[in-house]
């Protein structure tokens, strides 16, 4: 608790404190489970779903029979064109074989991916199957994660070529557009294990 304090980033004003406040939070996290109990880690599906992820790329991930995957396209509330990237605004909707199912979301760009979580889970919690799963303590269905295979680098943000890309997964505590650097228009992945 005194370290979450020494660097939460209202309260600290050093350049890493939002980093170091992250990387706290995770471990807590990990650490605890929704009634404050330590058990380790806090639940292995979700961390092994994660790890699935990371390590997989959409196809592959679309061709495991025991996870369904929904693309979202991610749009920010009163985009004024200024994505926060050195990406051009793209203007067009998603399209692909898989993107054409897609579901849009727009959130306020401060928003955090547990904030998008909820925003995702008001729309489609029963559309996804979610609604009757056992809770996290923040209120979170166990056993889906969002993930990205947006790259700065690239400033690619459709998945018509994101099938051997490195998925990135959204951590709770982080912000889409900030930490991610994530701008509107842009393809992410609802990753949810049956």
């Amino acid at each position: 608790m005194q370290l979450a304090l020494q660097h939460h980033p209202d309260l600290n004003n050093a350049s890493d404190s939002n980093t170091d406040f992250t990387e706290i939070i995770h471990a807590y996290e990990q650490l605890m489970d929704q009634r404050g109990n330590s058990i380790g880690a806090l639940t292995p599906g979700n961390t092994k779903l994660a790890w699935s992820c990371e390590i997989s790329s959409i196809q592959e991930l679309q061709d495991d029979s025991r996870l369904e995957i929904h693309p979202i396209w991610l749009r920010y509330e009163n985009d004024d064109g200024d994505n926060g990237t050195d990406c051009p605004k793209k203007d067009a909707s998603p399209s692909g074989t898989h993107l054409d199912h897609a579901v849009s979301i727009s959130i306020h760009p401060d928003s955090s991916v547990t904030d998008l979580k909820h925003e995702l889970l008001m729309l489609y919690d029963k559309r996804w199957n979610l609604e009757s799963r056992r809770k996290d303590r923040y209120c979170l269905p166990i056993g889906w994660e969002l993930v990205t295979a947006y790259s700065s680098d690239s400033c690619d943000r459709s998945s018509s070529s994101s099938s051997s890309k490195t998925l990135t997964v959204l951590g709770n505590h982080d912000f889409v557009k900030h930490t991610y650097n994530i701008p509107s228009d842009t393809i992410m992945y609802a990753v949810i294990q049956k």
